[in-house]
């Protein structure tokens, strides 16, 4: 049988189509993709770099806030045990003032016990010297008398309970009923104290 020219190129076209596909899939052609399969395309890699982003930043958030909670706790902890050594250096120095306050009283004590038999020399002498001890005692402990004799008043250290009039300065401290003390700086008593005031004019001089 004899297939002529025309039969042959049509055989060899109908071949070529199933080889390649009626839509031609088999020659890598496809049909161009639309606008918004194009945008949806190009918006799923970046919207998967942003879920790892934010991701990231949660992790490293939590991670973070724990730190601090840490840090908070540990803060908290050491406040606590500067309060407690802080109570217990002050309760052993109350303790060691009172220990030589005890050893003052016992001497207070003897002195007392003995006063009947002391001349009034010996006395006068004991006083002065358990005056000098007590004073000495407060003075270890940072505590001072308040010196203010012929200054100007301090309201932050005086009191004023008397008034005197003077010709000099006024408002110079100029007699002490009580004295007052300080201790590193800060007032522990006042002083009661009267201060000078100028004395008035006789009227009659100013006629």
């Amino acid at each position: 049988m004899t297939v002529s020219n025309q039969e042959k190129d049509e055989m060899n076209a109908d071949a070529f189509a199933e080889d390649a596909g009626e839509d031609g899939d088999g020659l890598g052609l496809t049909e161009p993709k639309s606008e918004p399969e194009e945008r949806d395309a190009l918006s799923k890699p970046k919207g998967e770099k942003r879920e790892n982003e934010l991701s990231k930043l949660k992790s490293e958030n939590e991670e973070l806030v724990k730190t601090l909670k840490r840090l908070q706790a540990e803060f908290e902890n050491y406040q606590k045990r500067v309060e407690k050594e802080k109570a217990g250096l002050e309760e052993r120095g109350k303790q060691a003032m009172l220990a030589k306050m005890i050893l003052l009283a016992d001497e207070f004590e003897a002195a007392s016990v003995h006063m009947h038999k002391s001349s009034e020399s010996e006395l006068r002498s004991g006083i002065r010297l358990l005056h000098k001890k007590l004073f000495s005692l407060l003075e270890e402990e940072g505590i001072k008398p308040i010196e203010c004799i012929g200054r100007k008043f301090d309201p932050g250290s005086c009191d004023a309970v008397e008034v005197l009039e003077d010709e000099g300065e006024e408002g110079i401290v100029a007699k002490e009923m009580r004295k007052g003390y300080v201790r590193n700086g800060i007032v522990l008593r006042h002083a009661m104290v009267g201060v000078t005031k100028k004395k008035k004019e006789d009227e009659s001089k100013n006629r």
